[in-house]
């Protein structure tokens, strides 16, 4: 969920909510550790570097992500590279 003007605050200096704690879609992003990026001035070129950022937090939190995912589960219902001639 995108909250209008966030990242405008963010970039502003101001560290906003990632979103609202009751919300069961943010229940997981206690079980990751990431950064909420922020900005000093508020201008164009901050929401820029904050949004940078915020593509740069969102791999981190993939990455973590994908390591949580059980070994047995890595590739499951794919055909292996392998096994498919390759």
């Amino acid at each position: 969920m995108h909250r209008a003007g966030s990242d405008r605050t963010r970039a502003a200096g101001q560290r906003c909510e990632v979103g609202p704690p009751q919300s069961p879609a943010y229940a997981a992003y206690a079980d990751f550790d990431f950064d909420i990026p922020v900005g000093e001035n508020g201008d164009t070129y901050d929401r820029y570097i904050v949004r940078m950022q915020e593509m740069r937090q969102s791999l981190r939190i993939i990455d973590q992500a994908i390591g949580k995912i059980p070994a047995a589960h890595h590739g499951q219902g794919c055909e292996s590279h392998e096994a498919a001639g390759g």
